[in-house]
């Protein structure tokens, strides 16, 4: 049942990666047809925060293809911490970003 429950996981994992970067490609492109708008500079944060989500989703996988395949314990502490920072990072600095974007808005007028 565990085998079952982790690649259930996996396969969501890999769906959830794919559906962020197909999204964020659209974010993406609404910022393309609207430059120098306040629309284009929020669908810039926007997509943005869905590339973290991608990075914060890849992590996860990473993880659980490691766990599920039996190589998570292998692995130095120091490399699963690296990751988890990395991941970490990403999710402030994509948070900072839109927030930045959400100031501009506001001053927009």
């Amino acid at each position: 049942m565990d085998h079952v429950i982790s690649f259930i996981t996996l396969l969501l994992g890999v769906a959830t990666c794919a559906l962020s970067i197909s999204i964020a490609y659209i974010f993406h492109s609404l910022k393309l047809h609207n430059a120098e708008s306040a629309v284009s500079r929020l669908a810039d944060g926007i997509k943005w925060q869905i590339i973290g989500e991608a990075v914060l989703g890849a992590g996860t996988l990473v993880f659980t293809i490691s766990a599920y395949t039996g190589h998570l314990p292998d692995w130095p502490i120091v490399l699963q911490n690296s990751i988890r920072i990395i991941m970490f990072f990403v999710a402030a600095f994509t948070t900072l970003k839109l927030y930045g974007v959400l100031r501009f808005i506001r001053n927009y007028r």
